[in-house]
């Protein structure tokens, strides 16, 4: 069982790091939040802790993304949020399929959110000691190297010409798309497809007016027009979009 930690507070990661091997988690730990969701369908975590506080923007990004089933299937994901969340935020995080929040960072009471792995097997079924697992903390220097993730390739900064990852509602299914997409120059990018289906009602010239794609250095929500669809058979179809309008960017 894998559990992914995000936070850039050493004294955040310490004290999760502590209760999740204790309960028999091997532990990962990003400081980068892109740089977590870049590696994410590596990774495939069982459990995502993430500091909301320090990521009120992209934490939304990365349990969209990882509730659309990339990544792993029945992942919990928990915030920790110092301050309380109001009822209007809590229905929010509810509706995004968070599985829960806290507040502290006292042992006690993360040890009762966090219980130990294959704690609620059927009597009779043996429950294996929990192992410390080393952690690996991407440096903002460096590019994190842990066993059973991929290695990652370095970008230039700016214009990303290898992949990232986009996402977008189809506006007449009204289903979740989402996947990779390369090439992109700044202009136009180039998505794939797995399923063309999924682009039912979609064709040359349809425009879109909220398509989010995001690198390990930043997220854009634009509207997009779409210059071409491909066709290439089962996983290589591909969605050639150009962006018209940028509303957000960080």
């Amino acid at each position: 069982m894998k559990a992914l930690i995000i936070s850039e507070e050493q004294t955040v990661c310490d004290s999760l790091n502590a209760v999740l091997v204790k309960a028999g988690y091997d532990t990962i730990v990003y400081k980068w939040l892109l740089k977590a969701l870049d590696n994410i369908e590596e990774i495939r975590p069982d459990c995502i802790v993430v500091s909301s506080s320090e990521y009120p923007r992209h934490w939304k990004t990365l349990v969209q993304f990882v509730k659309s089933g990339i990544g792993g299937d029945n992942v919990d994901i928990y915030l920790y949020e110092p301050n309380p969340m109001s009822a209007e935020d809590e229905e929010k995080a509810r509706i995004l399929g968070i599985t829960d929040y806290f507040t502290t960072l006292e042992n006690a009471e993360l040890e009762k959110i966090f219980k130990p792995v294959g704690a609620a097997a059927p009597s009779g079924d043996t429950v294996p000691e929990p192992v410390a697992a080393p952690v690996a903390v991407d440096e903002a220097d460096e590019v994190p190297t842990v066993d059973n993730i991929a290695p990652q390739e370095e970008t230039d900064a700016g214009v990303n010409n290898d992949h990232g990852h986009y996402m977008l509602t189809n506006p007449f299914t009204h289903k979740y798309l989402c996947g990779k997409f390369f090439e992109y120059n700044g202009k136009t990018l180039t998505c794939s497809i797995s399923n063309i289906s999924d682009l039912e009602g979609i064709f040359k010239d349809t425009n879109l007016d909220y398509f989010t794609f995001f690198d390990i250095y930043s997220t854009k929500t634009a509207a997009v027009i779409v210059k071409d669809i491909v066709k290439a058979g089962d996983n290589n179809n591909l969605l050639l979009v150009e962006i018209k309008t940028v509303y957000d960017e960080n």
